[in-house]
């Protein structure tokens, strides 16, 4: 845990009821993720990357006019998108993972989460 403490803020409930039955057990993995993040932590960074998530939208690009699935449609290049199976932010089916039917070239493949 100590090595990647970030992973501790990534995880599912149930991934973190798997690791630790007894809920208070967690408590020191979590003080090893504050005391490791709070040397580097700068909250202008994660500002930063939540505009950029929140950003990164192929529509936008010039001439789609906001059209998501346009933008999806003009790809030529082969494109492979994977998602994770319990993620958060993302989860399979959501309304912000592309369809692969929009995109001409792409597939899709689910990442099993740990």
């Amino acid at each position: 845990m100590a090595r990647h403490p970030h992973f501790l803020a990534a995880r599912t409930p149930e991934v973190s009821r798997d690791q630790f039955p007894n809920q208070l057990d967690i408590l020191p993995a979590m003080q090893v993720q504050e005391t490791a993040l709070i040397k580097a932590f700068d909250a202008n960074d994660w500002i930063y990357q939540t505009w950029a998530y929140d950003r990164h939208d192929v529509g936008t690009t010039p001439g789609m006019n906001g059209d998501t699935v346009k933008a999806l449609r003009a790809i030529k290049a082969k494109t492979l998108i994977m998602t994770g199976t319990k993620d958060l932010l993302n989860p399979n089916g959501s309304r912000r993972t592309p369809r692969v039917s929009s995109a001409t070239c792409a597939s899709r493949r689910s990442v099993p989460a740990p």
